[in-house]
């Protein structure tokens, strides 16, 4: 009777142990999704500086041009996405990316942006502008806010790039 209840005891210790190894398809413990990202921990929070400039270039799901301010909003993004599991994004290079900026902002709202950078103040026309000036030169402003810049405003920097004429409401991550 001892026998017995050792085999039983040792057989559900070995089914447990490859259970947790391999996992259990039966009560699907296995998964097809992916590890997570590096930076990706359950219940860890990424604080990340919008201050620090270091664009970050992705085709985004409409294969637009998008960019991250910097790595850190990049990588949180990717966390987001795989806890969501959705697809991750990928990195592309500046020259890959320019390409497909969003250059027509015909169709979008007049929505000032007072934006700031080492050249001060200045206002874009519409969140599209903004945009666009980011995409095609590269050159970023940090969005300050909704409403036209009162201090030291100076006009904007345009951009006349016009190497697409699509405009689906670009995204953009912040």
């Amino acid at each position: 009777m001892i026998s017995v209840q050792v085999f039983c005891s040792l057989a559900l210790s070995a089914t447990f142990a490859v259970q947790v190894v391999l996992g259990d398809p039966i009560s699907g413990l296995t998964s097809s999704k992916p590890p997570p990202p590096p930076s990706c921990r359950p219940g860890h929070i990424n604080y990340c500086a919008n201050v620090i400039i270091d664009l970050v270039w992705y085709l985004n799901e409409k294969n637009q041009c998008s960019f991250f301010v910097n790595r850190c909003f990049f990588k949180q993004q990717n966390c987001d996405l795989w806890q969501e599991d959705r697809p991750m994004i990928e990195e592309v290079s500046k020259e890959a990316c320019q390409p497909f900026c969003a250059n027509d902002c015909s169709q979008a709202p007049n929505e000032t942006i007072c934006a700031y950078s080492d050249k001060g103040f200045c206002t874009f026309p519409s969140k599209c502008e903004w945009l666009k000036y980011a995409c095609n030169t590269g050159q970023f402003w940090l969005w300050v806010d909704k409403t036209p810049c009162s201090i030291n405003n100076q006009s904007c920097p345009t951009s006349n790039s016009s190497s697409s004429e699509r405009f689906d409401k670009l995204l953009f991550n912040f």
